[in-house]
């Protein structure tokens, strides 16, 4: 997992996690950088791995008590649904939604931005795509997924 691919699952997570729970299990804000939503601690963690692969030497006990049995859960879905995808792919998917685009309101793709995304509109964006497609299955994340992809398609 390179620091690219890891701020697009966490920002899933974050969001589709407030479909599961009511509310984001993770509770940093992100900005709506160039490359898509990140989380500045983050990155700013792992930025010298650079584009490698993160890798660190962490004990099972150690990881094991992160993250509680509904965050594991909310966890593995995100990278069993986005995370299957490379970061370049969900780049361009964030760059399709509605809380990247309204926090660079006015920008350039290609602008440097450290804009915060609003927390309530992305809430309220994936709430509403959770009515279309049933963003808390499989099936309704593919769904959603593939009609990005049009998305995409239509911008290139």
């Amino acid at each position: 997992m390179t620091n690219l691919l890891l701020q697009k699952v966490l920002y899933y997570v974050k969001a589709i996690s407030t479909l599961f729970e009511g509310t984001s299990i993770i509770h940093e804000s992100c900005e709506a950088w160039k490359f898509g939503p990140v989380f500045p601690s983050v990155y700013e963690k792992y930025k010298g791995f650079g584009k490698q692969e993160i890798s660190i030497n962490l004990s099972d006990k150690y990881v094991n008590g992160l993250l509680s049995e509904k965050e594991k859960q909310i966890t593995d879905f995100v990278l069993n649904t986005f995370g299957i995808y490379s970061a370049w792919f969900l780049k361009d998917l964030t760059h399709c939604e509605e809380p990247w685009l309204d926090a660079r309101s006015g920008l350039d793709e290609n602008d440097a931005s450290r804009n915060t995304m609003d927390e309530n509109l992305i809430i309220d964006y994936f709430e509403r795509m959770n009515k279309l497609y049933n963003l808390k299955t499989v099936e309704g994340v593919d769904l959603y997924v593939k009609e990005m992809k049009k998305r995409i398609h239509q911008k290139l």
